[in-house]
């Protein structure tokens, strides 16, 4: 749902997501985000969406799908962010570690592409 879709019918947009990974570690936790580009190079899924460009880096400005792997090495996240995703903003969800490198980042493990 954008806010194009809700604009002027009182409803508040909100973006709601399913992340389901499987054949992954089993018992360890992965972040999950939407990201504003493709995942193929040399973006690789680029930055995190924010609804406010420069705003903050929580649940409130981003789309965040951190989950814990079961032990069958399944893991699942739903999410109802509190903003509509722009049409055309963000066009994946990327899967980290969710241990920070040395120049503390969270590694790229995973990219789908998803149209917004």
């Amino acid at each position: 749902m954008t806010e194009e879709d809700v604009s002027g019918s009182g409803i508040d947009p909100f973006t709601s997501l399913t992340l389901v990974a499987f054949e992954i570690p089993a018992d360890t936790a992965f972040a999950a985000h939407v990201h504003t580009k493709p995942c193929a190079p040399p973006d690789k899924g680029g930055g995190h969406y924010q609804n406010v460009p420069g705003g903050a880096t929580d649940e409130s400005n981003e789309v965040h799908l951190d989950f814990t792997s079961n032990g069958a090495g399944v893991g699942v996240r739903h999410v109802r962010a509190p903003f509509a995703v722009r049409r055309g903003g963000a066009h994946s969800v990327v899967i980290h570690d969710a241990e920070k490198d040395a120049a503390g980042k969270l590694p790229k493990l995973a990219c789908v592409d998803v149209e917004f």
